[in-house]
């Protein structure tokens, strides 16, 4: 049977599936206890809060992939589910839709090795990033995974599955502007293969991702979002020369060793055995792509970027490596007694260390919770604090947070709603002050008529919004 798996170059489907169902249901039970520390952030709480107050979807920026996982929590309010179920359900669907998708590669059209690479890039370079969990780029790359799994299932690729995946193709474009990158990645070394480089079918599927993105550069007006984040790696390649003087770049430098040491020891490893075996091709693909894209990622946010941000950037990195480490080192690694055992370790550590770094993410709730409690004595329920009068170095970021404590308040009961936005000195709470009929969130005021009907939150303070100074911050 050994000979045989190696003979095909493929993994044991057996133990390929089984370490994925380790690492997902791994990553349920963590969802499940995280779930606070996931869901009060500030893009999730503000996605949710739309979700909740329009009883639709909050897509932003063309990027409708994330439906995806929207409709989770979209279902629970029209179910009627409790508050808390919503942030429960919310946090589970950034595992449910890699899941899905994974359940679909191993059973349906069983590519195990693709399914177990998906599974893969899901864990093994998830570290803070597992508690700013609505990353359109990490979905989209979830679904380009999927759609190259199903591509590649077989030796070859019949013209009704390039019918299926040209509308997915889109889905994965649009989803982020980046995913196009790891897309042409996977054409690149897929076509390496000889069966594949043959057949037309193939060919036209890799191009499709081009042709979507020239409808989407072209056809589809640019969102402010993302024309403000390109402006970010302008002048990129005038500033290369100062590669190992950026923030980044020293930062970067100490997480290969404490959170991306996967993608570190298989990068080596791929480059010198490619090498070694004069395979330029793919020795090519994965050293430029993984160094070209660090160089991308670390100069556009030169500076050092807030985190759990800017590792979702950094993510991306794992295609390039286990893609090709799945599909041309394991299936003869997989002969040794100490690989599968290695690899079910290693996916127990990933886990631990995603757990351990949970005390830093639970510290922002427990430090909003004791600032909701020292707003009962005041009258009022809506309060408004200076951001220079909290510990950003805790929040690290803090614009949501009139979503983040309304939730900490209201999931006990509706009428226990009460709400501080925290806001920049540099954006005067003036024109807003005035207004007492009103929820106040970083985009504008809400008027009371969006929560009439509300069964989550019910504002029934018609004072003014009260500035707390620093003598009402928790220590």
């Amino acid at each position: 049977m050994a000979l045989e798996i190696l003979n095909k170059g493929r993994l044991n489907p057996t133990k390929a599936v089984l370490a994925g169902i380790l690492v997902f249901a791994g990553l349920t039970v963590l969802s499940r206890v995280f779930y606070l520390e996931r869901i009060i952030m500030p893009d999730t709480a503000f996605q949710l809060f739309e979700i909740i107050t329009r009883k639709g979807l909050a897509i932003q920026t063309n990027r409708f992939g994330a439906a995806a996982t929207q409709a989770f929590p979209l279902l629970g309010v029209k179910l009627g589910w409790s508050l808390n179920a919503l942030l429960v359900v919310y946090s589970f669907a950034f595992v449910a839709f890699p899941l899905f998708l994974f359940i679909l590669l191993a059973w349906g059209f069983k590519n195990r090795t693709m399914a177990l690479a998906l599974g893969f890039f899901t864990l093994m370079l998830t570290n803070h990033s597992f508690y700013w969990v609505q990353s359109e780029l990490l979905q989209g790359c979830a679904l380009l995974l999927f759609v190259f799994g199903v591509a590649t299932a077989g030796e070859r690729m019949a013209w009704w599955r390039l019918i299926l995946l040209f509308p997915l193709a889109a889905v994965v474009i649009f989803f982020h502007p980046l995913t196009f990158i790891p897309w042409v990645f996977l054409s690149g070394f897929f076509l390496a293969s000889l069966p594949l480089r043959r057949q037309p079918a193939f060919w036209l599927f890799c191009l499709s991702g081009l042709i979507w993105l020239g409808v989407k550069f072209i056809l589809v007006k640019t969102a402010d979002y993302d024309a403000g984040a390109y402006k970010l790696s302008e002048g990129l390649l005038a500033k290369i020369p100062g590669f190992f003087s950026w923030r980044s770049t020293r930062l970067f430098g100490g997480y290969l060793f404490s959170d991306y040491y996967v993608f570190l020891l298989l990068f080596l490893v791929l480059a010198a055995i490619y090498f070694r075996r004069r395979q330029w091709w793919k020795a090519g693909l994965v050293t430029l792509f993984s160094l070209g894209y660090i160089v991308l990622i670390n100069g556009t946010f030169d500076w050092g970027g807030v985190r759990f941000h800017t590792e979702s950037f950094y993510q991306p990195l794992g295609i390039f490596v286990f893609v090709p480490f799945l599909y041309d080192l394991a299936p003869g690694w997989q002969l040794k007694r100490w690989f599968w055992p290695a690899v079910f370790a290693l996916i127990v550590v990933r886990l631990v260390h995603i757990a351990a770094i949970s005390p830093e993410y639970r510290k922002r709730i427990d430090w909003y919770e004791r600032l909701l409690e020292r707003t009962r004595a005041y009258p009022g329920t809506k309060f408004a604090v200076d951001q220079q009068n909290v510990p950003m170095g805790l929040l690290q970021l803090s614009w949501g947070s009139s979503f983040e404590t309304l939730y900490l308040s209201a999931r006990r009961s509706p009428d226990s709603t009460r709400t501080v936005i925290i806001y920049d000195p540099n954006v005067p709470m003036d024109k807003f002050l005035p207004q007492n009929n009103a929820f106040f969130q970083p985009f504008g005021a809400m008027p009371y008529e969006w929560f009439r009907t509300s069964p989550y939150f019910h504002f029934r303070d018609t004072s003014h919004y009260q500035v707390l100074g620093p003598e009402a911050m928790p220590q």
